[in-house]
C-alpha cells in the first residue's frame, strides 16, 4: 500500500523488500508454496514493482520470480495428495483455504505475467488477457505463426516468451481439468458435485465386425490441421460439471503436452520446470499423462503408466485405473485380460448398490466405427454400463461364428442385453433369430437373472404354436423334478404349460432393480462367461 501510494519509493524499497520476502521463506521451516511471505510477494509486492518502467531487474532474478509467482498459483488450487501432511501453523496457518473462484489466482499471475513481459521485452502478455481457452491457444497459435517460430526451435529469440506461456496455459487448463475430475485434489469448491465421485476417461470400443445383413456407411475420421486422427469426444449424463469446460480443459492441456514435447530440447526445459515445481509427483499429473496417452491411442505405453501407479487409498481409483486398463488391454486385442480387468471393476462395484437410484443408465453410444473418447463417473451406472458392453461385444463375436456358438453364449449375451436393450435392439433379434434356427434354446441360468419383460414376452411368444412351439430348457439345474417338464416339445405333455407358469412368475420381478442383479450374475458367473468368451480370441472378420 505504500509503494502504491509513494511510487517514487518503488525503485528503493520495491527491491528490498522482493529480497527481504525471498530470504525469509528461504530461512523458515514452512515446506508449501502457500504461506504468508509468498502470498504478499505475489499478490503484493511483485504487482507493484513490475508496473515501474524506472526499476531495473536482473533476468535470472526475473525467472526465479516468475517460478515462485507459477508455484503460488497452481498450488493456490491443487491441494496434492501427501501434502496435508506438510501444511504447518504459523505463516502458513488459514492460507490453503477452500476458493470458489478459480480464476483469480490466475488473473492474479496473468499481470504478473503482463509486467515481467515489458521487462523481458517479450510482447505474449496479450495471450492471458481473455479467460477463454480457445482465445488463448489461438492467441499463441498467431503469435507463433507471426513470428516463423516454434517451440522445435530453441535457439529462436523468442523459443522462453513461447515456452513460458505455454507452460502457463498448460498448468492453467490440467488445474482446471483436475478439479473437474476429482475435486478432492483441489481446493476449489465445486457445486453440487457427488462426495467421493471422480471422472475418468476411457476409449470406447470400435465396431469389430458387421452383420450380415446390415453393413454401415464408412465413416471418415475427424483429422486436426496436422493431419493426426482426431478421436470424438462424449460426456455422460451423469457428470454433473458443464461438459464444455471439462472437454476444453483437456484438449487445451493436450495441445500443449504436444507442443511443450515437439523437441527433445524442450521436452528437457519443460521436465526440468516440472521438476522445480514439484508436480511430477502429483497424482493428478500422472494420472493425466494416462489419459494423454489414452487420447492418443498409445495403449501399450499406457498399461506401462497404469502398472508403475501408486494408486491412493481413496474411494472410485481402484475401479477407474483397473477400467482404464481393460480399456487398453481390449484396444490392444487382448480380450482375455482385458474381460479380467472388467471383471477385478465389477467386483469393486458391489459395494456401490447403494447409489442404483441416484444415477441413470448413461445414454452414451460406447461402440462407434471411429475412436471416441468417453468422459463417466466412476458411480455405478457409468462403470457398470461400459463394463457390460465390453463384454457384450466379445460375446457378440463369438456368435458370430458358427463353430463356436453356442447355447449358453447366447444366454449370457441375452442377460447382458438387458441393460441397455433399446440400444441393442438389433443384436437382440439377431440372437433370436439364432435361436429359431436353433429350434430352441437350453440355459438354466435363465429365471435366475432375466427380469426384462420385453425378453419373458419374446420367450413366451416363441413357446406358443403362434412362435414356432420352439424347444426351451430354461429351468435351474437344482430344479431336478420340474426341470425334467420344462422342455416344450417331446416327453412330457405339460412341460409347455410349466413354462408358461414359470414365466408368468418371472413377471413379478421385472421391478427389480437390474444393476445389483448383473452385478451378481458377472461375480458368480464369471468362469462361466470367462469359458465362452475365450472363444472370442480368433481373428475377426
Amino acid at each position: 500500500m505504500l509503494l502504491e501510494m509513494f511510487p517514487e519509493c518503488t525503485v528503493q524499497q520495491g527491491l528490498k523488500l522482493v529480497d527481504t520476502l525471498l530470504m525469509a521463506e528461504k530461512h523458515s521451516n514452512i515446506t508449501v508454496p502457500v504461506n504468508s511471505m509468498r502470498r504478499l510477494l505475489v499478490c503484493d509486492i511483485l504487482p507493484v514493482v513490475l508496473k515501474a518502467p524506472s526499476v531495473d531487474i536482473p533476468h535470472n532474478i526475473l525467472y526465479r520470480l516468475l517460478h515462485k509467482s507459477i508455484e503460488f498459483c497452481i498450488y493456490s488450487i491443487i491441494r496434492p495428495y501427501g501434502f496435508e501432511e506438510r501444511i504447518m501453523t504459523g505463516p502458513s496457518s488459514g492460507l490453503w483455504e477452500k476458493i470458489t473462484n478459480p480464476e483469480t489466482p490466475w488473473l492474479n499471475l496473468g499481470g504478473i505475467v503482463e509486467g515481467m513481459s515489458q521487462k523481458f521485452g517479450w510482447d505474449l502478455g496479450l495471450v492471458f488477457k481473455s479467460n477463454d481457452y480457445e482465445s488463448q491457444w489461438h492467441s499463441l497459435q498467431s503469435i507463433c505463426r507471426q513470428r516463423q517460430v516454434s517451440l522445435d526451435d530453441p535457439s529462436s529469440p523468442f523459443y522462453l516468451q513461447i515456452f513460458y506461456c505455454t507452460v502457463i496455459l498448460f498448468l492453467r487448463s490440467l488445474c482446471e481439468y483436475t478439479c473437474l475430475v476429482d475435486s478432492s485434489q483441489s481446493n476449489v469448491i465445486l457445486g453440487d458435485k457427488p462426495e467421493g465421485c471422480v471422472l475418468l476417461i476411457v476409449e470406447g470400443l470400435k465396431t469389430l465386425s458387421v452383420q450380415p445383413f446390415e453393413r454401415p456407411k464408412a465413416k471418415k475420421q475427424k483429422l486436426d490441421k496436422e493431419g493426426k486422427n482426431v478421436p470424438e469426444l462424449s460426456v455422460s449424463n451423469n457428470v454433473s460439471v458443464a461438459p464444455s469446460n471439462l472437454m476444453h480443459s483437456f484438449v487445451t492441456a493436450a495441445r500443449c503436452w504436444d507442443l511443450l514435447h515437439a523437441s527433445e530440447r524442450v521436452a528437457t526445459d519443460f521436465g526440468n520446470l516440472c521438476n522445480q515445481l514439484s508436480i511430477e509427483s502429483w497424482f493428478c499429473f500422472q494420472s493425466f499423462q494416462i489419459d494423454i496417452l489414452i487420447y492418443k491411442g498409445l495403449h501399450s505405453e499406457a498399461i506401462q503408466w497404469l502398472s508403475t501407479l501408486t494408486v491412493p487409498n481413496l474411494p472410485g481409483y481402484q475401479e477407474k485405473l483397473s477400467l482404464q486398463a481393460a480399456c487398453c488391454y481390449y484396444h490392444l486385442g487382448e480380450y482375455m485380460t482385458a474381460c479380467s480387468k472388467t471383471m477385478d471393476v465389477v467386483c469393486y462395484l458391489s459395494d456401490k448398490t447403494t447409489m442404483i437410484d441416484k444415477t441413470q443408465t448413461s445414454s452414451l453410444l460406447f461402440v462407434k466405427p471411429v475412436r471416441h473418447l468417453i468422459f463417466l463417473t466412476n458411480l455405478m451406472a457409468d462403470v457398470l454400463h461400459f463394463c457390460v458392453k465390453l463384454l457384450i461385444t466379445r460375446l457378440k463375436n463369438v456368435i458370430l461364428h458358427p463353430s463356436l456358438c453356442n447355447d449358453t453364449a447366447l444366454g449370457h449375451l441375452l442377460t447382458l442385453l438387458q441393460y441397455d436393450l433399446m440400444q441393442e435392439e438389433d443384436l437382440f433379434l439377431e440372437i433370436i433369430n439364432y435361436i429359431q434356427l436353433r429350434g430352441g434354446l437350453t440355459y438354466n441360468y435363465f429365471f435366475n437373472y432375466t427380469i426384462h419383460i420385453d425378453i419373458l414376452e419374446e420367450f413366451a411368444h416363441l413357446s406358443s404354436n403362434a412362435g414356432g412351439n420352439l424347444s426351451f430348457n430354461l429351468l435351474s439345474v437344482s430344479s431336478q423334478v420340474i426341470k425334467q417338464r420344462a422342455i416344450t416339445r417331446g416327453v412330457n405333455k405339460g412341460a409347455k404349460e410349466d413354462l408358461k407358469v414359470a414365466l408368468q412368475k418371472q413377471v413379478v420381478r421385472c421391478e427389480e432393480p437390474l444393476q445389483p442383479l448383473l452385478v451378481q450374475f458377472l461375480i458368480q458367473e464369471r468362469e462361466s462367461l470367462f469359458h465362452n468368451i475365450q472363444g472370442g480370441r480368433l481373428t475377426n472378420t
